[in-house]
């Protein structure tokens, strides 16, 4: 009796770290083979590796040549910035709660996890990159950058924003809008004063 060839491709495997498809799927490879030789060859079915989650993008600055790489975090990475992150609640006996929310250390922890590389300088020099390196650049750097980074490193992590509702949503579309018309006046007056 003839061994099955997908069997056959089964044990040879063992032991490996090959990925095997099940007996069944490469049956239905051979005999779609069989029934048609000149048809295009069906790609085997290769089994991903969950262990190995690493994603990483290069996210530009406004100079067009200095970047920051970020990282989609992990499931280790997202329990250590949840951990670090967490608000703390006190109930006093009178009955009067009290959170304790530190908005900029979130958004500081985040960009420490999340920032893993860049090519940066200062004063004419390659800064090279380290955590320490990292935490300075994220205390003197100019808040529009760090807001910018934060913003793209969301878009990379949309499990961040989970708990953000329509109305938040909204007040930032305003507050935006606000901005926007802010910006467009001043550069109106400049406009202007420059012409005179």
């Amino acid at each position: 009796m003839a061994e099955n060839p997908a069997l056959e491709a089964m044990k040879s495997h063992v032991g490996s770290n090959q990925p095997v498809a099940p007996a069944w799927v490469e049956e239905d490879r051979q005999e779609r083979l069989n029934e048609a030789p000149d048809a295009p060859i069906i790609p085997e079915i290769v089994q991903a590796d969950y262990f190995g989650f690493v994603h990483e993008e290069r996210h530009t600055l406004p100079d067009g040549v200095s970047w920051v790489a970020i990282k989609k975090l992990n499931e280790g990475d997202r329990r250590a910035y949840q951990n670090a992150s967490s608000r703390r609640l006190t109930v006093r006996r009178q009955g009067e709660a009290e959170m304790k929310m530190a908005a900029g250390d979130e958004k500081h922890q985040l960009l420490m996890m999340a920032i893993v590389n860049w090519n940066l300088r200062s004063q004419g020099s390659v800064v090279p990159f380290s955590k320490q390196m990292l935490d300075r650049f994220l205390t003197v750097t100019d808040p529009m950058i760090v807001d910018d980074i934060e913003a793209a490193v969301r878009r990379l992590n949309p499990w961040l924003d989970g708990d953000v509702t329509i109305e938040q949503i909204d007040k930032e579309i305003e507050a935006l809008k606000e901005t926007r018309e802010r910006l467009i006046k001043e550069q109106e007056g400049k406009g202007t004063s420059a012409n005179q």
